[in-house]
């Protein structure tokens, strides 16, 4: 400003203030003053007049001018205390002067000294307390007071609150400057909050100035909050969280009959909006704490302006009634249902849409921003949806439709990453209808798209920040495989052809294999969450199934991405990569690790089960066993607790290591890990949990069944199952209702106790021999066979077991004549292993004519294997003399005659 520009500034100012005594301070020159400042301030001719700052520069920096200001306040208020309208109005002069310089566009910092000097922000406080004593009288020119009051403390909240420094001493004091501000700004903040659903709440207030203006003197409170520290603006915000009422007004001008009221149209309903967008949006509370408690207020007591908000988002496109709706959707139960049940809110989301994305030159910012915020709306309120089988209702086909296109036509990714998330939210709550038309054909390229870019779309998808566990490609899956699923083989066939089914499996493998934790660990930045993860398992499995002659041989090539995704999605490494394990799992993540591996185990099933090749399907095992298959699925064991998900684990376990199915590596891979992995053992424990389904626990004693007598050392691995302090309950699995479980316990136990007689104490004292005599009469064979093989190996290698096998004889005595071969050779073998060690038992076999039913056995059953046992159990008793001279017995002797003669 050179020296002319200042003589005049000065001189204006001069004149102004020239006179003495009272005339000085009369209303003549306040009302020339608030003409000069607003016009100053606002008017066209600003740039015109000489000088930048006028008036405004220099009156905020005299000291006689601020002097007649702080003496114009206390008169005025004195008045105006006192009921005097002329007080009134002379403060309403005063304030208004105040506002207007607060918003002038001279230096900061001089307007920041004036408002200091004048007793802001606590002046606002003294000018709410003395006249809200007057609010009962019938007097307007209170209410436009206040108005004026609210208004100024607005100007000054929307300043900074420290001053700018210019080099490091000066940025020092005012750092420290700034944590004092910071304090005093929070005392203010607390002391203001009371009087705000006084102000807005003013009966007087016929024209809503004064509540518009309260709205307004909010908003700034919370953006000048949020231009502070976390922990300032986390006090602030749980202020007015506490002020229930002022927040029950808010909703209340969002009422339908409040905006019916408001003149000029909308503008009362605009401040509220404004207040709840920048209160959710600023919220520097975990868990939207804000959204949770504006949320309750919405469910609790107001729930009428729910359908405001939702008209003015949906089918006006309000900007900030879209961040609201959007925000309360994620703790707002009723409003998130609200949107995807009614066929008008539905029906505007969906023109919203096809209108954002209509403007195809149009890439502003804002444009992109709003299609983005519906898609996310869209998204977050299906989240709250329970799921379905009933067809999708029509106005979410209609949604459906709107979101298809978007994602088909649009070239923007972010906006198809959302569309691709939402459609397949829709696809998983309701069934395609048949008027639906998905076309793979017009899902390739976009999918192709979407893999090609996702890393470099990570953090723009992160800023999103949905209210669930979401990756970036997690949609592409689910709606590639309701593509396919949906119009049949022809569709599989164009899949599993094209180039995009090779990008899919690459992609996942890329994100599985990644070892950087900033982007394994973090499922925003993730191509797939463990959802995703599911439903690209879903669309594998279905592809072996549809088109098994092309998908299966790319599990017997190694070098194949698909293979080795396979085997990636089954591993302890991605389990905790994703889910950021820590020792435990909460209900919710142990939930996505089940899922996500019951349907990984189906990718290993469906092979085993369908492929019948023999040297396709050895090629395949070796890929797996030199992937460590085994090892990954006995880690993943101790994830799978729910018995629905443990009986495709056994299954599968069964396949690969029971020699009907299996190989020889896997079987000597497993034992190995018995005897060396813990983990492992942890596994056999939980399949063979008494809470598991019976085809568990019968898959299970499959496992040891079948093997135990062909490993070394198999039987302590078994033996430690059976007897440490966290054993398997074998008794309950002889007594178990389901008769396989019965059958397969019973053969475990007869492999062992045939491998060693280590397992002969533990059979003691588990008390399992009443057991295993009781399933002697089973009215199912395979359990009777099975019991008296395990009762004929407990006697085999001594006589520990003969005291408590004297109750078996009956059993196996009566059990000579079944019809089953197989039971009546074990029977016999077993009335011989009775006599084998010692003639203790002897009394009892002749109580129940043991051997004159041997003798009989052997000369007249069809079955030689059964006559050969008969008699392998006659010559052992032959050791003792007791037995002889039973044997040497005229009728003994008849038999023997006959026997002899059939033989020659």
């Amino acid at each position: 400003m050179d020296s002319g520009d200042g003589q005049l500034d000065q001189s204006l100012t001069a004149t102004i203030w020239s006179r003495q005594g009272d005339s000085q301070d009369s209303d003549e020159e306040w009302h020339q003053l608030v003409d000069m400042t607003v016009r100053q301030d606002t008017g066209p001719e600003r740039d015109s007049l000489p000088g930048q700052m006028l008036t405004a520069g220099y009156l905020v920096t005299d000291a006689m001018f601020v002097s007649k200001v702080m003496h114009r306040l206390q008169s005025a208020l004195r008045q105006t205390s006192e009921g005097l309208v002329e007080g009134g109005s002379r403060l309403r002069q005063v304030l208004k002067v105040v506002t207007s310089l607060l918003c002038s566009k001279c230096e900061h910092v001089y307007r920041w000294q004036f408002a200091i000097a004048i007793g802001l922000p606590s002046l606002s406080l003294v000018i709410f307390k003395a006249l809200l004593t007057f609010s009962s009288q019938a007097q307007e020119w209170i209410t436009e007071v206040l108005a004026d009051t609210a208004e100024m403390q607005m100007c000054y909240l929307s300043e900074s609150l420290h001053l700018p420094a210019e080099d490091d001493v000066a940025q020092s004091a005012a750092s420290n400057s700034f944590e004092e501000e910071e304090v005093q700004f929070v005392l203010f903040s607390e002391q203001l909050l009371p009087y705000l659903p006084h102000l807005v709440n003013n009966r007087l207030d016929t024209h809503n100035r004064l509540k518009i203006v309260t709205l307004q003197l909010m908003n700034s409170l919370i953006q000048a909050a949020s231009r502070c520290s976390h922990q300032t603006s986390e006090t602030v915000c749980q202020a007015v969280l506490q002020q229930t009422a002022f927040l029950c007004i808010i909703l209340q001008s969002l009422s339908p009959e409040a905006g019916c009221q408001v003149a000029p149209s909308g503008q009362l309903f605009d401040s509220a909006l404004n207040v709840l967008a920048c209160l959710l949006v600023n919220d520097p509370t975990p868990h939207h704490q804000v959204a949770v408690s504006v949320g309750s207020l919405v469910e609790r007591e107001f729930s009428q302006c729910t359908s405001t908000l939702l008209l003015y988002a949906c089918q006006l496109g309000r900007h900030e009634a879209l961040q609201i709706v959007s925000e309360l959707c994620c703790t707002s139960p009723i409003m998130a249902i609200q949107i995807v049940s009614n066929d008008a809110y539905c029906q505007g989301m969906a023109n919203l849409l096809q209108s954002g994305l209509s403007q195809s030159q149009d890439d502003s910012h804002d444009r992109l921003a709003m299609v983005a915020l519906v898609l996310k709306t869209c998204l977050i309120a299906t989240h709250f949806v329970s799921p379905s089988n009933a067809w999708m209702p029509l106005h979410l086909q209609l949604l459906f439709k709107s979101v298809y296109q978007a994602l088909t036509k649009c070239r923007h990714d972010l906006h198809q990453v959302l569309c691709s998330l939402l459609l397949a939210k829709l696809i998983s709550l309701y069934a395609l209808p048949s008027t639906t038309h998905i076309d793979v054909e017009d899902l390739l390229p976009v999918a192709e798209r979407l893999m090609g870019n996702h890393s470099a779309m990570a953090p723009t998808f992160q800023r999103i920040n949905l209210p669930v566990q979401t990756g970036v490609l997690d949609g592409i899956p689910c709606i590639l495989h309701a593509a396919v699923r949906h119009n049949g083989t022809p569709a599989f066939q164009k899949l599993v052809g094209s180039s995009t089914w090779a990008t899919l499996w690459a992609t996942l493998h890329h994100s599985l294999s990644q070892q950087d934790s900033t982007c394994g660990s973090c499922h925003a930045v993730s191509a797939f969450s463990y959802h995703g993860l599911c439903n690209v398992a879903k669309l594998g499995c279905s592809a072996m199934t549809m088109e098994p002659a092309v998908v299966i041989p790319q599990l017997a090539d190694g070098e194949n991405q698909f293979s080795q995704c396979c085997l990636l999605m089954v591993s302890k490494e991605t389990v905790e990569k994703f889910l950021e394990l820590e020792g435990t799992l909460s209900v919710g993540k142990k939930q996505d690790v089940e899922l996500l591996l019951s349907q990984a185990l189906q990718l290993f099933y469906i092979p085993l089960a369908v492929e019948k090749s023999l040297s396709l399907l050895e090629s395949i095992l070796c890929v797996w066993y030199d992937g460590q298959l085994l090892v990954r699925l006995l880690d993943c064991c101790v994830y799978l607790s729910d018995e629905k998900y443990a009986d495709m684990l056994s299954d599968v376990l069964v396949r690969l290591v029971v020699p009907t199915h299996g190989s020889a590596p896997f079987r000597e891979q497993f034992w190995e890990l018995m005897q060396t992995n813990s983990g492992s053992v942890s596994c056999l424990k939980l399949l063979l949990s008494a809470q598991q389904l019976p085809s568990v626990i019968s898959s299970a004693l499959s496992l040891l069944c079948y093997t135990v007598s062909e490993v070394p050392h198999a039987p302590h691995i078994c033996g430690s199952l059976l007897t440490d302090g966290d054993a398997i309950d074998v008794l309950s699995f002889l007594t178990h209702q389901d008769q396989t479980v019965r059958a397969r316990c019973c053969s475990m136990l007869g492999n062992l106790l045939a491998s060693s007689d280590l397992f002969y104490t533990s059979l003691k004292k588990l008390k399992l021999i009443p057991a295993l005599i009781h399933c002697l009469g089973d009215s199912v064979q395979s359990v009777r066979s099975a019991a008296s093989f395990a009762l004929g190996n407990a006697a085999f290698h001594n006589n520990l077991l003969y005291n408590r096998l004297a109750g078996a004889v009956a059993g196996l005595t009566g059990i000579l004549d079944d019809t089953v071969p197989r039971t009546r050779t074990n029977a016999a073998g077993g009335l011989g292993n009775l006599l084998l060690h010692s003639d203790s038992l002897w009394s009892h076999l002749k109580k129940h004519q043991s051997l004159d039913k041997l003798l009989e056995m052997a000369v007249s059953d069809q079955q030689t294997a059964c006559q050969l046992s008969a008699l392998q159990s006659l010559r052992i008793a032959c050791r003792h003399s007791a037995c002889v001279q039973v044997l040497t017995s005229c009728v003994a002797c008849t038999i023997f005659n006959v026997l002899f003669s059939e033989t020659c």
